[in-house]
C-alpha cells in the first residue's frame, strides 16, 4: 500500500461526516475519494474505487455497516475498516471481538490521531477472516440483562420473538409465551439486541428475523411463527422494502 491512504466515508449523519472531514485536514496521508450518505450507494462506490481505507458508520437506513461488509466481501476488495459509531454496547463488543478499529461519535481528535498512526503498521490481508468473526459474533445467542419495575431479568436473545413499545417501557414477548415488561424504551432496547437478528419494523415494533415465515408486500403484513402460534403485524411499506433488502442474502 502506498504512503497515502485513499479512503471512502459512509455515514448517514452529515454532521458526523463534516466533523470527520474537518479533522482529517490535519492528516495529508488520508485522501478522501468520496463520501456517501446511503449504504447502497456506498457499496457501489467501494466496488468502483476499491479504496485502501473505509470509514464506516454502523446504524444507517436500509443497511447497517455490518451489512455493507457482508456485501463487499463478495468482491476482491480488501480495505482497512474503521467503524464510526455511537455508543452501542453490543456493536462495540462485536467490533472488538473481530479486531476492527473504531471511533465513537463525536470523533475525538486524539483518538483519530492514534487510529491513523496504527494504520501505518496495519497489515490488512485478513479482512475476510475479520468479517467472518464479526458475523459469527453477531449471529451468536446473547444473554441480556434488563431492568424491570420490580428488579431485573436475564433473557437469551434467541428467545425473543418481538418487542412492543409501551410509552417509556417496552414489552418483550418470548417464545415460551411469557411477556416481560422492562423499564427502557424501544429505541434503547433495540440498540442492545444483536443487529444481525433483529429489525425495527416500525416505531412501536421490533421483530426477531429468525421467526419470520411470511411477508406480504401488498398487505404490508409480516407473519412470525413460534411454538405458541402465529403473530401478524401491519408495518409501513418502507419497512417492508428495508426488510427485503436486509434479508437479500437468504
Amino acid at each position: 500500500m502506498s504512503a497515502k491512504f485513499k479512503a471512502i466515508v459512509i455515514d448517514d449523519e452529515k454532521e458526523s461526516t463534516d466533523l470527520l472531514l474537518d479533522l482529517l485536514i490535519d492528516f495529508p496521508e488520508i485522501e478522501i475519494l468520496k463520501t456517501y450518505k446511503y449504504p447502497v450507494e456506498g457499496i457501489k462506490g467501494i466496488i468502483h474505487f476499491k479504496p485502501d481505507l473505509l470509514f464506516l458508520d454502523i446504524q444507517m437506513p436500509e443497511k447497517d455497516g455490518f451489512d455493507v461488509l457482508r456485501e463487499i466481501r463478495k468482491y476482491d476488495i480488501n480495505p482497512i475498516v474503521i467503524f464510526i459509531t455511537g455508543y452501542d454496547k453490543f456493536a462495540l463488543q462485536a467490533i472488538k471481538h473481530a479486531a476492527f478499529d473504531y471511533l465513537v461519535k463525536p470523533v475525538d481528535p486524539a483518538e483519530l490521531k492514534a487510529t491513523i498512526e496504527k494504520l501505518k503498521t496495519n497489515n490488512n490481508d485478513d479482512l475476510a477472516n475479520q468479517v467472518s468473526k464479526l458475523i459469527n459474533h453477531l449471529n451468536s445467542n446473547v444473554k441480556l440483562k434488563f431492568n424491570t419495575p420490580t428488579g431485573f431479568i436475564i433473557i437469551d436473545s434467541s428467545e425473543i420473538i418481538y418487542c412492543l413499545a409501551d410509552r417509556n417501557y417496552s414489552e418483550i414477548h418470548l417464545s415460551d409465551g411469557r411477556k416481560e415488561v422492562i423499564t427502557c424504551n424501544l429505541k434503547k432496547l433495540f440498540k442492545t439486541l444483536p443487529k444481525n437478528n433483529f429489525f425495527r419494523a416500525s416505531r412501536s415494533l421490533v421483530i426477531n428475523l429468525n421467526y419470520i415465515v411470511k411477508v406480504e408486500r401488498t398487505k404490508r403484513k409480516i407473519t412470525l411463527k413460534c411454538q405458541n402460534g402465529f403473530f401478524e403485524f401491519l408495518v409501513p411499506y418502507e419497512q417492508i422494502q428495508m426488510l427485503e433488502s436486509k434479508m437479500s442474502d437468504i
